[in-house]
């Protein structure tokens, strides 16, 4: 017997942020959709598997890594709340992330800013 389950939330900043591509751009101001982070969950109940997507330009493995930040810490989190509510054990290997890519979101990078060089 599977399990599976979806979900999305809301992720509009509350800070400026910056259009990811093509030189430098001004913050972005006004939203054309709500940006959102959606996940999907499937379990067979002895191993599971979940994919998240976020509306962002791009969320890469190259990014800066560290014990509290950055895609592994974010995959190791995830693994563990969706091993917990889930009750089949997860590990970092077991979720999937990625990003829509739409230039015309935030970029996660924060070096399309102001002070950034865009090279």
């Amino acid at each position: 017997m599977f399990k599976a389950g979806a979900a999305a939330r809301g992720i509009n900043p509350t800070v400026p942020v910056y259009s990811g591509g093509f030189s430098l751009s001004p913050a972005i101001t006004r939203r054309h959709d709500p940006l959102q982070v959606r996940a999907f969950y499937v379990s067979n109940g002895r191993t599971a598997l979940a994919f998240a997507t976020i509306d962002a330009q791009g969320y890469f493995s190259g990014y800066q890594e560290g014990p509290d930040f950055g895609t592994l810490a974010d995959r190791v989190d995830a693994a563990r709340a969706a091993g917990d509510a889930g009750h089949v054990p997860m590990s970092q290997a077991g979720v999937i992330v990625q990003a829509t890519h739409t230039h015309a979101g935030p970029t996660l990078e924060g070096i399309w800013g102001p002070g950034r060089s865009a090279t």
